[in-house]
């Protein structure tokens, strides 16, 4: 899992940080920076996506498991402190 959201978080935070320094050197028109601009940012998004579709043979099918687990574990955790905060109360 850790690989899986790793792996996409890293190249969201590159083609973002691309696109960002390519659209503030390149403000007015795409110059020598457009085929950087477009590989490493707007291609790598794309990547990105379709990389979290959920289907056998991408990350989106090891990624996407984790959601609920992590939504089970928050509502366990709840209701945890539910109780616990009951029993201190009683004492």
């Amino acid at each position: 899992m850790l690989i899986a959201w790793g792996g996409v978080a890293l190249q969201t935070v590159v083609a973002s940080a691309v696109i960002g320094i390519a659209s503030f050197i390149n403000a007015d028109r795409p110059g020598y920076y457009g085929p950087v601009e477009t590989i490493l940012g707007y291609y790598s998004l794309l990547v990105v996506i379709l990389n979290l579709i959920p289907a056998p043979g991408l990350d989106g099918h090891t990624a996407w498991r984790v959601v609920p687990l992590l939504l089970a574990r928050m509502r366990a955790r709840s209701q945890v402190r539910k109780v616990l905060g009951k029993v201190s109360r009683r004492k």
